[in-house]
């Protein structure tokens, strides 16, 4: 099977995308080679596992975050971003 290369335009924020770079600069590899890793690991598995440092949330908000992912797993409801699912 053959395949055909194409731009893919991403909006993320300067900073993050500048620690990105470093860090798989770091690592040998260009952001579209993390980009394109992460892609087919979403293709394989159908899924899309988050790690977050638990400190990083207040108590309400890590309260949210676990009742919010929770009820997702119940109703299947899809969100945008982290912010969406935080402010459900």
């Amino acid at each position: 099977m053959s395949s055909t290369k194409v731009i893919a335009n991403l909006r993320i924020d300067s900073v993050l995308k500048q620690q990105a770079f470093e860090i798989a600069n770091q690592m040998g590899l260009s952001l579209s080679a993390v980009m394109s890793l992460l892609l087919r690991k979403f293709v394989l598995e159908k899924r899309i596992e988050i790690w977050l440092d638990e400190n990083w949330f207040t108590p309400i908000k890590k309260t949210k975050m676990k009742t919010a992912i929770s009820e997702t797993r119940n109703d299947g409801k899809p969100f945008d971003s982290i912010q969406d699912l935080l402010d459900s």
